[in-house]
């Protein structure tokens, strides 16, 4: 499995029915006879990462095998990464490992999507709202929000990595900024920029301040009320 199939297999979860639950190993997937499944915070990462099939719907299957990962919790996880940081403003490839600050939740940063007009990019379980395995976001000093209304910070994200048995497609985080790189930067710091068909707030801000985690910067910076551009609209692109 890659960093890309690991994403894919959380964004097929977060559209099905779920129960909170952390009685292992129940909670591993487990298919009510409702339809619904058994996760915590980290045994959803555990169990996509051991082979979870979210397509079979058979009452009382769950993730039995755990050998890629054990028994772990956020502390055992965290130490199953590279490339281990606590910049977010860097956090760029999906499939990153995010771990709370006492080792008491996790969470799974997914890239940018836009629903309903508001962005999310981590995939997390939680028994404090209302969906259990759902959408929420992380700002790039590691905020964490709950998406009702882009408005609710609940903690902070304290580091992130990229699970070590994973294959690194795509992977490119904390390489380091080139000078090449730096001089783009410069010279689109304080400009104009013209959105066209397909842009959103996130690729301009990778495009233009070097991370997409950054677009909140242009938000503010434009006084905007909401996530949702339109073509031909003109944005000012901040210092970095």
């Amino acid at each position: 499995m890659n960093q890309n199939e690991y994403v894919k297999h959380l964004l097929n979860i977060v559209d099905l029915p779920t129960y909170y639950s952390n009685k292992y190993p129940n909670n591993l997937g487990y298919v009510h006879s409702d339809g619904r499944r058994s996760f915590d915070c980290w045994n959803l990462i555990k169990a996509v990462l051991n082979g979870y099939d979210e397509t079979n719907n058979t009452v009382g299957y769950y993730q039995r095998d755990l050998s890629k990962t054990g028994d772990t919790n956020a502390d055992g996880l965290i130490k199953q990464c590279r490339d281990v940081s606590t910049d977010f403003s860097k956090i760029s490839v999906p499939g990153a490992f995010l771990y709370y600050y006492d080792g008491t939740h996790a969470g799974t940063f997914v890239g940018e999507h836009e629903i309903d007009g508001k962005l999310y990019n981590v995939i997390e379980c939680t028994a404090a709202w209302d969906k259990k395995v759902l959408w929420s976001w992380v700002d790039a000093d590691g905020t964490r929000r709950h998406w009702k209304g882009c408005s609710s910070k609940v903690g902070r994200w304290s580091k992130y990595g990229y699970f070590k048995m994973l294959d690194e497609q795509g992977h490119a985080v904390n390489a380091g900024m080139t000078q090449t790189d730096a001089g783009k930067k410069q010279e689109y710091a304080g400009r104009t920029y013209k959105v066209v068909k397909g842009d959103t707030l996130w690729g301009i801000a990778q495009k233009f301040l070097g991370s997409g985690i950054k677009w909140r910067k242009i938000f503010d910076y434009n006084d905007l009320k909401t996530t949702t551009i339109q073509i031909g609209q003109i944005l000012k692109i901040p210092n970095e």
